[in-house]
């Protein structure tokens, strides 16, 4: 397989070389395949709404994760992930979910360890009451300092007006007992329930209203601002993997790539319409002006 060259010293590594034709040696046990990357997938959530694609490229070094301290913020991370919670929810198998609120009276706790618990006992309850059922809950602060929730319940049996009304009333009488309330006003006007009527409603809530920061206190430790209350009665969406070639992986990545800035441009000219004439925003966008504004103030609100 290998003879030495002429005039070479075996010292300097030199002495060998491959004969021609020479078949290759047998490759050893153990031998490290890291270099193999896998193929590219993509996961499509059946009944949901999200299509995920991984392309297995190599990252840079990845320090240990750290030790999770006390949640003082609402992260960007926290929202990522509580978008992809409610996306993967099969829609089809859950019946219409219920938009709630649960706010509290004049008189309020300001510690997080009152209010946490109130929501325990609230969730306690609601499993006994609906055991089959579950929700995603936000934590949100109003102006005045009091904390409230935003739940999206899920899987509730009936969609008819009647169910609806004995749940508000269900949903006032319990929360009012919980937080000790003893208000009439606030018993009437403390919670509210509302179903959401299609699935774009839920794709609406999951990119704006459950990813806002507004309403939360940064450097205040009040402990996780999302959650989930009976995780095993909530209809998750099945996964389908799909492995991909490298040129059919090219293909979706532009594909979603183009489709993003589509959804983005239309936003933008629905953005247009409302603020300028109709002819004036034909014109404005047909002879460059648009481009040209997106370049001079790259941070105006419409972009």
């Amino acid at each position: 397989m290998y003879q030495l060259r002429e005039n070479a010293s075996g010292a300097h590594g030199l002495a060998l070389r491959p004969v021609a034709g020479a078949v290759a040696p047998a490759p050893v046990p153990g031998l490290s395949k890291s270099h193999i990357r896998p193929s590219p997938t993509v996961t499509c959530y059946v009944g949901g709404s999200l299509l995920r694609f991984d392309s297995h490229e190599p990252r840079g070094h990845q320090e240990a994760c750290p030790k999770r301290s006390d949640i003082s913020d609402f992260s960007e991370k926290s929202r990522q992930r509580l978008r992809l919670s409610l996306a993967k929810v099969d829609q089809s198998k859950c019946g219409r979910p219920i938009f709630g609120t649960l706010t509290y009276p004049a008189n309020f706790p300001l510690d997080q360890e009152t209010f946490k618990r109130h929501l325990k006992i609230f969730s306690q309850r609601f499993l006994r009451s609906f055991p089959s059922a579950g929700f995603h809950w936000k934590l949100e602060f109003q102006a005045r300092g009091a904390a409230h929730f935003h739940p999206i319940f899920w899987n509730l049996s009936g969609d008819d007006g009647g169910f609806l009304r004995e749940f508000r009333g269900w949903l006032a009488q319990n929360w009012s007992e919980v937080v000790h309330s003893g208000d009439e006003k606030h018993l009437l006007a403390g919670t509210s329930a509302d179903p959401i009527k299609s699935q774009f409603g839920i794709i609406r809530y999951v990119s704006g209203y459950a990813s806002k920061s507004d309403q939360t206190k940064p450097g205040c430790k009040v402990g996780r601002y999302w959650g989930i209350v009976g995780r095993v009665n909530i209809p998750w969406a099945k996964e389908q993997v799909l492995e991909l070639s490298s040129v059919q992986a090219k293909v979706v990545r532009r594909t979603a790539r183009r489709y993003m800035q589509a959804m983005n441009r239309v936003r933008r000219m629905r953005c247009l319409e409302r603020l300028l004439p109709g002819q004036m925003c034909a014109a404005f966008m047909l002879n460059g002006d648009l481009r040209r504004f997106r370049k001079g103030c790259p941070d105006a609100k419409i972009f």
